[in-house]
């Protein structure tokens, strides 16, 4: 979709403030539905606005087909770079170690509950609670 102007890309925070209504937002949102933007959604700032807000997904669904805003999926290739981009703000991170993002956890959960599989972990107290099967390794 070709638009006026440069597309806007959302982080979490961002996402959150659309959903709660801030006026900036609302701006923007109206831009986008009159074609003169493209609000574009990352997977993950969708996936953590989530944890914060605790939205139905019939909310969501609602959101993610108006016109003007675009999903960006998390795929293999473009995870990669991700990674790259991700890997110096958690090598020295206080509080996240290595591995153990809740996001990814969140994803494998999510995954291995949707397929039935078996999750294959050098960290299993990170998936306890759930009621999946995991393997240590």
């Amino acid at each position: 979709m070709t638009t006026r102007h440069p597309p806007r890309v959302l982080d979490a925070s961002a996402v959150v403030e659309l959903l709660q209504g801030h006026p900036m937002m609302m701006t923007m949102l109206a831009d986008a539905l009159a074609g003169w933007i493209n609000m574009l959604l990352p997977a993950s700032a969708i996936a953590e606005a989530q944890a914060a807000v605790r939205l139905p997904a019939s909310t969501w669904d609602h959101i993610l087909r108006l016109h003007g805003t675009v999903v960006l999926d998390l795929t293999g290739r473009n995870a990669l770079e991700v990674g790259i981009f991700a890997s110096p703000r958690l090598e020295h991170h206080p509080v996240q170690p290595l591995l153990t993002g809740p996001l990814m956890a969140g994803h494998v959960l999510q995954e291995a509950v949707e397929t039935k599989a078996v999750i294959f972990t050098r960290i299993p107290e990170l998936y306890g609670g759930h009621d999946v099967a995991v393997r240590a390794i």
